[in-house]
């Protein structure tokens, strides 16, 4: 329970959002590592190096990219996890590449949480087998009713080492279709705290900044509009950021749940879940 917490509040903190294209899992090819708080953590991810130093380590042998991560159990099982949000009723395709040249393999764990992070679902396990070169292992996944987050977590059982690189979360489909699906390359917005309880700070690319063609809308679940921000009025806080406190566009607080940020310009758009906690 205690990485779960951990994890939580790394991403909270950063306000990180989902790397380039459909994957909403942060640094899965493990590019990115934490080397400045006295033990290695690639970045987005809680490992038991934390606890059992050793454990969970930087590679050089990677599927792709410079790097992966090397889970070695000794007297306890190894592991990495990490969490991000999710849609209740959305599919989900999974896969991972490992490397397992012990006997014994671990597995990968796709676990569903509520708001208030308790269990919902049934967790998927996909096994991880022995293989002297790097192996895919996918699955279709559908985020049960009442889905807020999912953790995948990569574990070694004791006395086993194996590779993990590119691990990744798809998302198939979702419940806003009416949402274009071209998205922005170059103009992407970050949003933090990301949940919030009373207010949020929603930061923009400055080349948008007053511009009269760009604008912001907040959309629930079903897709409907509720708040709508635009670039070259007085709502625009500083030059590159805006704060919304959960109210609709007649001030009216929102209930709380998930809603969805669209940053649309000439055409395009950029997605970005937005969770609104109760106060």
């Amino acid at each position: 329970m205690k990485y779960k917490i951990l994890v939580l509040t790394i991403l909270f903190l950063l306000g990180i959002q989902s790397v380039k294209g459909q994957n909403i899992l942060i640094n899965p090819s493990f590019e990115i590592w934490l080397d400045t708080l006295g033990f290695n953590l690639p970045l987005g991810w809680i490992t038991s190096e934390i606890t059992f130093p050793g454990t969970a380590t930087k590679s050089t042998d990677a599927h792709t990219g410079d790097f992966a991560l090397k889970l070695m159990g000794g007297d306890s099982i190894a592991y990495a996890a990490t969490t991000t949000l999710v849609t209740s009723g959305n599919e989900y395709d999974f896969a991972g590449w490992c490397k397992c040249p012990s006997i014994l393999g671990g597995s990968f764990v796709i676990a569903w949480f509520s708001l208030l992070f308790q269990s919902v679902g049934t967790p998927t396990l996909v096994p991880i087998i022995y293989s002297n070169n790097y192996r895919e292992y996918t699955s279709s996944l559908t985020a049960p009713d009442s889905a807020v987050f999912v953790m995948v977590t990569a574990a070694a059982l004791m006395q086993t080492t194996f590779y993990v690189d590119d691990v990744t979360l798809d998302t198939v489909q979702t419940d806003i279709n009416e949402m274009p699906k071209t998205e922005i390359s170059n103009n992407q917005i970050i949003i933090q705290p990301n949940p919030f309880t009373n207010a949020t700070i929603i930061y923009v690319p400055n080349s948008l900044s007053g511009s009269s063609s760009a604008s912001l809308n907040i959309y629930d679940l079903t897709g409907k509009l509720v708040k709508t921000f635009s670039f070259n009025n007085q709502k625009l806080i500083s030059n590159n950021y805006l704060i919304w406190n959960g109210t609709d566009d007649n001030g009216s607080p929102l209930s709380p749940g998930i809603y969805f940020a669209r940053l649309s310009i000439v055409g395009k758009t950029s997605t970005h879940k937005i969770t609104l906690l109760e106060k």
